[in-house]
Order: structure tokens, then C-alpha cells, then sequence
């Protein structure tokens, strides 16, 4: 039986785990921390092909430099740039021109339009985490704003996107989201989106990959990795691994790995924040509300407001009064009587995000034996189980031409 090693064990390692498993191979998961605790453990959860636009997009890298004047926007560029966030900057500027972005918008429409029957796969196969099925709203402060923004989002309808063809007024708003009102005043709605517990989904994917003889190591690091034509895997715990073929799909951590194998992988860590509440009005349905940068997701333990993108962030320190900023700019499109009560888990997580914010799926140039599944951004719940199913036919030899915008090749040159 051939071996892998897929190092990463977030959504999208685990679903390259249990994919390669079905292709026949002996699979091993290592991970330097724990099953999901990482990117996986505190996102939004969604599982959003409308929502699947580039964060490379037209006006975004100077709306991020002008944020850095004002700290604690939900769209920042850290404020002293590394040189390898300038020159990552530098190529993100190209790639959010228009054409560039069209192009990228294009490329993961296309591939997330699958991402519902990626889920129904895993859930026929024995995946247990419920993935709710309520659509999902975007709340503006006018409809003037919703009407043209709802021109934008019609677009999407050739790549099977479904939504309402007239924006929600306030009344029609309130009806499909009750806890909805003040700033909220307008909306677009997305019946087919769908979400899940992101936590609940990796711990699940890891259960679902061990029944089927997976095995996972959780605290066990590449100590060191070499030669992606015949790979060599040093681990923490004195391991030798060879004669396998390895899945590179640790998020932010990917560049350094590449980086032992001699490849510069453009990449920046996207510093997110989230915090799980207590509101005294549920919400029923995901709302994602642009003017705060706030994705609103009700889970079983609570509410959870998710946001904030932090280019070049190293540190997982949670700043409690950028989390009350997210928090008291999300309740303003809310009832009167909508009070967060309590503060439950407060979360931050790096998203791996790459120069042109496209993932990166495919194998090392000139090799066949080493694979990267890394740079989702905020796209890891959304794309991670097709990324998983791309994987494993690429390592027996399939070729996907559904993943050729993301090939590693447009990035990967030896140093």
C-alpha cells in the first residue's frame, strides 16, 4: 500500500487525509498542535461559493494601507512592513487590478460551486457534524447600497450561485431575519449558503479519517523536510519518514516548510478575531454585515461574530478593545433589545492568505510526490473538503483541470 503524510491537521489537511485514504493509500497526519486548533478552530464556519471573490480585489490594497492610519481597522496591513510583506504587498497590488481579479473570482466560483456536493459526499460517508442549510444575508444601511451591490453579486448566477433577484427591503429583511433592525435597512439573500461548527467539523474529519485507519499525531512538528523528488521527512518525535508522498496543507506555516525544500512560497499571515456570544435575541441564519467586516454565525453554544483581517500579523494576542469594536459595530444592525449578555470564547487565527489570494493546490514543480494544499484565506471551510477530493486525484496521477488556477507553479521557483 503506497504511503502519505499530510502535514496539517485544520479542515483541509484532515479532508486530504480522508481522501487519499479512499485512494488507497496509508495515511499519516501530523500536526505540531492539536486536531483544529488552529485557522479551523474559531472561524465562521461557512460554507459560502456567493462569498468566494479574492480578498485581491480592486481598491483593497489601498483601502488596507489607509487603515494602518487608523488601528484597529477591520481590514489592516500590520503597521512596519517585513520585506517579505513588501514584496508579498507588491504582487497582492497586481492581482487586485481588475482583470487579475476577474479572473481569480472566476477560478474559485467555479470550484466552490461544487462545495455543497463536497459536504453530501462526506456526510453520506459517515460525517456526522450537521451542515445547516438557511441560506445566508447581507445586511446594508440602504437600499441604495444592497440595489447596486446586488449588480455585482448577479454575476455569480453563471457559476450556480442562487439569490433573490430583488434586494430585501426593511420589512421583508425582519421577516427573514427577525434580529434584524436600526442600521439594518436593506438586504441581499443567498438561500442555498450553508454553515457548520468549523471546531466540531475537524474534530469530526479527524474521527471520520481514524475510523477508516488514518492515523493522526497531534504536538508532532517537521523537525525537517527534504528533497520534494523522493521526500525525506525528519518529525519532533525522532521519526524518519521516506518513500511516502507528502501533503503539505499546515496554513500559514506552509512557507517555512517549502522553504527547507529550497521554494519561496509568497504568503502572509491574515490575522482574524472572533468571539463566541450570548445575545438576548438569537439569530436564526449566517449574516454577513460589509460596512463592519463582521460575519455573524448562530451556533449551539451562542452567537459568533467573526472578523477582522490583519495582513502580516505574527502574534495571536487578542486586543479586548478591537474585539469590542467588531462587537458593538455588529450589534448597531440589530434590534433595539439585541444585547450581547456575555462574552463566551474569545478566539484570533492566522488564515493563510497568498500574494494573489488564490489557494495554492497542486504538487512542487518537477515532482509527483510532493503536494501543497495551503492559502484558503477565508475560504478553509468553504473549499477544504474539495480541495481534499483534488489532492488525492492528483497523487494518483489524475490531472484536475479544475485546480490549474491554483497550481503552485505560478508561485514556486527555486531560490
Amino acid at each position: 500500500m503506497p504511503q502519505a503524510i499530510v502535514v496539517g491537521a485544520g479542515v483541509v489537511g484532515l479532508s486530504c487525509a480522508v481522501h487519499l485514504r479512499r485512494k488507497g493509500f496509508d495515511v499519516l497526519v501530523v500536526d505540531a498542535g492539536s486536531v483544529g486548533g488552529a485557522a479551523s478552530f474559531g472561524n465562521a464556519g461557512w460554507i459560502v461559493p456567493a462569498l468566494s471573490a479574492p480578498v485581491a480585489s480592486p481598491g483593497a490594497f489601498s483601502f488596507g494601507l489607509r487603515s494602518m492610519l487608523q488601528r484597529g481597522g477591520a481590514f489592516t496591513i500590520r503597521p512596519v512592513p517585513s520585506p517579505s510583506l513588501i514584496r508579498w504587498g507588491v504582487r497582492f497590488a497586481r492581482a487586485a487590478r481588475s482583470k487579475p481579479f476577474a479572473s481569480g473570482l472566476a477560478a474559485t466560483a467555479v470550484f466552490a460551486s461544487q462545495a455543497a456536493r463536497s459536504f453530501e459526499t462526506l456526510v453520506a460517508s459517515g460525517l456526522q457534524t450537521p451542515v445547516h442549510s438557511r441560506g445566508m444575508l447581507i445586511a446594508y444601511e440602504s437600499a441604495a447600497e444592497a440595489e447596486a451591490e446586488l449588480a455585482a453579486y448577479s454575476g455569480l448566477r453563471q457559476f450556480g450561485v442562487a439569490l433573490r433577484e430583488a434586494a430585501l427591503g426593511p420589512t421583508e429583511l425582519q421577516s427573514v431575519e427577525p434580529a434584524l433592525g436600526r442600521l439594518a435597512r436593506a438586504g441581499i439573500l443567498f438561500p442555498d449558503e450553508q454553515f457548520v461548527d468549523p471546531h466540531l467539523l475537524t474534530l469530526d474529519l479527524s474521527t471520520l479519517a481514524q475510523q477508516e485507519g488514518v492515523e493522526v499525531r497531534e504536538n508532532t512538528r517537521v523537525a525537517k523536510l527534504s528533497d520534494p523528488r523522493d521526500p525525506r521527512v525528519h518529525l519532533s518525535d525522532g521519526s524518519l519518514l521516506q518513500d511516502a508522498t507528502v501533503v503539505i496543507a499546515a496554513g500559514s506555516e506552509s512557507p517555512g516548510l517549502l522553504l527547507g525544500l529550497g521554494y519561496r512560497l509568497p504568503m502572509q499571515p491574515g490575522k482574524g478575531l472572533s468571539v463566541t456570544v450570548k445575545p438576548t435575541t438569537a439569530v436564526g441564519m449566517p449574516v454577513y454585515i460589509p460596512a463592519a467586516k463582521a460575519a455573524i454565525t448562530p451556533l449551539n453554544s451562542g452567537m459568533r461574530i467573526a472578523g477582522v483581517m490583519e495582513l502580516g500579523a505574527k502574534s495571536l494576542e487578542i486586543s479586548t478593545q478591537r474585539l469590542g469594536r467588531m462587537v458593538s459595530s455588529a450589534e448597531k444592525y440589530f434590534v433595539s433589545d439585541f444585547q450581547v449578555t456575555e462574552h463566551d470564547t474569545a478566539w484570533a487565527g492566522l488564515r493563510p492568505v497568498t500574494a494573489d489570494s488564490l489557494p495554492v493546490i497542486g504538487a512542487v514543480p518537477g515532482t509527483n510526490r510532493t503536494f501543497v494544499a495551503t492559502g484558503h484565506a477565508m475560504l478553509g471551510v468553504t473549499l477544504g473538503p474539495l480541495t481534499g477530493e483534488i489532492i488525492a486525484e492528483l497523487a494518483i496521477g489524475n490531472p484536475q483541470s479544475v485546480a490549474e488556477p491554483f497550481n503552485p507553479n505560478r508561485f514556486l521557483r527555486k531560490r
